[in-house]
């Protein structure tokens, strides 16, 4: 019986930390890899940075703000606007994007402090006067 009340007693605890956590930094898997870190500003809304790795020689930095949507036990909708700054270096374009970004996505918090999440990212490139990649990426973050 202690066993059982020990066990139950940290599983709260777990959950606890996880939903407190106000940092988070992981990895975002889309056309290339991005190093993700996460920002609480309060319940309702956090900062994202994301400094993605290109397939084709290039690299992105992006913000986005986004707002929580919902919550349900670990699970939240998100969304909001932001800004991305990009350089490619390949045989068919080479040069700078600037631009703004939107994200969507759900999230799912574990007990213990790790969240998945899924996402959808389009883009406007200022600078070439397009959409950019409508990606749907997969996140794994650790949160502290």
């Amino acid at each position: 019986m202690k066993k059982v009340i020990a066990i139950l007693i940290a599983v709260m605890a777990f959950t606890a930390v996880a939903n407190a956590q106000s940092r988070s930094i992981g990895i975002r898997a889309t056309y290339g890899g991005e190093l993700s870190y996460q920002h609480n500003m309060g319940s309702a809304s956090f900062l994202e940075a994301d400094l993605g790795f290109a397939v084709k020689n290039g690299f992105v930095l992006t913000g986005i703000y986004d707002f929580i949507l919902g919550q349900s036990g670990g699970f939240s909708i998100y969304g909001g606007p932001g800004a991305q700054l990009a350089f490619w270096d390949t045989e068919d374009y080479s040069g700078l994007g600037l631009g703004i970004a939107g994200q969507l996505g759900v999230e799912y918090v574990f007990p213990a402090p790790i969240g998945i999440s899924v996402d959808w990212r389009p883009r406007f490139d200022f600078i070439h006067g397009g959409f950019g990649y409508s990606s749907v990426a997969f996140s794994l973050r650790y949160m502290f």
